[in-house]
This record gives structure tokens, sequence and C-alpha cells, in this order.
């Protein structure tokens, strides 16, 4: 019964953002992935430096979250780019 309500809930909720999506060129689908994967890989940059080392042992470069953040993300950019071309 709960699977149902949040189907139905998601596809409301959804239903406008497919539209206007679906008005778009297919090109563009891929510039907006790779926007919002690329500006939430640049978002993770303006984190505070005590945030991301909060309970580290130390405070080694290897261990900053925001250069992992971005490393992780360039391969779903890339995958996104070159799939996604039509």
């Amino acid at each position: 019964m709960f699977k149902e309500q949040l189907v139905s809930f998601l596809k409301w909720i959804l239903k406008p953002l497919e539209d206007g999506i679906s008005a778009l060129p297919p090109s563009a689908w891929v510039l907006v992935c790779c926007s919002v994967f690329g500006l939430g890989a640049l978002g993770v940059l303006f984190l505070k430096h005590e945030t991301i080392y909060r309970d580290a042992p130390d405070v080694s470069s290897w261990r900053d979250l925001r250069y992992w953040v971005i490393l992780l993300m360039i391969p779903f950019i890339l995958l996104y780019y070159f799939l996604g071309r039509t």
C-alpha cells in the first residue's frame, strides 16, 4: 500500500518536470545532466574545512573529501556526456 502511494505521489510531483524536459531536444538533456553533476561536484568546494576533517585522525590532503567527490563525479559526467550524445 505504501509503495502505491509513494509511486502516485512521485508521479504527481515529477510529471511537470518530465513534461518540461520532454519538450527539450536530447542534447539539452545531456547538458542538464552534466550541469547538475558538475555543480554538485563544485558545490562541495564551498564546505568548511572543519566539516571535511571532522573525526579524521589527521589533516592529510588525501582525506579531503572535496577532492574525492570531484574525482568520483568525473566518470559520471563523462558517462552522461558520451553516452547521451545523439
